[in-house]
């Protein structure tokens, strides 16, 4: 079964090239341009995966972990990504909830990989739990090597 990530980004861009990149390695997405929609795509649909902007109009990716957070062994795990990062910023999203954290600008190779740990972990654990794994930080100045410029890059 394939599983469905949910790429949440108010950047239209940003979100159509990550979701374009995980549709491309074999994953089903789905898109949403803030907060607010995304916690109504998680009630609605089967979620696996959030991959979470924290700087969202509406409702920011902070509430929508603290929200998910609440909903128990039933939530989808989130990879939470910020252009705002800072020394504690991994463990702040750990404590809202999220799985883990990258900092923008992310390679996309980088983005795949750790949505790949995070969905095997998901898929060894089994569908039902929420216990978030050890977050994970990748530097803003390494992060950014080895990214296509669009997505046609991607063929």
């Amino acid at each position: 079964m394939t599983s469905t990530v949910l790429v949440v980004d108010d950047h239209d861009d940003l979100r159509e090239l990550f979701a374009t990149y995980l549709r491309h390695a074999g994953l089903q997405v789905l898109e949403a341009s803030d907060g607010a929609e995304a916690l109504r795509v998680v009630a609605r649909a089967s979620v696996d995966l959030l991959l979470l902007d924290l700087s969202l109009p509406e409702v920011d990716g902070w509430e929508v972990a603290r929200r998910l957070g609440r909903a128990g062994n039933d939530r989808p795990s989130i990879l939470a990504f910020s252009g705002h990062a800072l020394a504690g910023s991994a463990e702040a999203a750990h404590e809202a909830g999220c799985d883990a954290f990258l900092a923008k600008p992310a390679s996309l190779r980088v983005v795949l990989s750790e949505v790949r740990r995070l969905l095997a972990l998901r898929h060894e654990r089994g569908d039902d739990t929420a216990e978030p794994v050890e977050s994970t930080v990748v530097p803003c100045h390494l992060a950014t090597h080895d990214r296509p410029a669009s997505p046609a890059h991607l063929s």
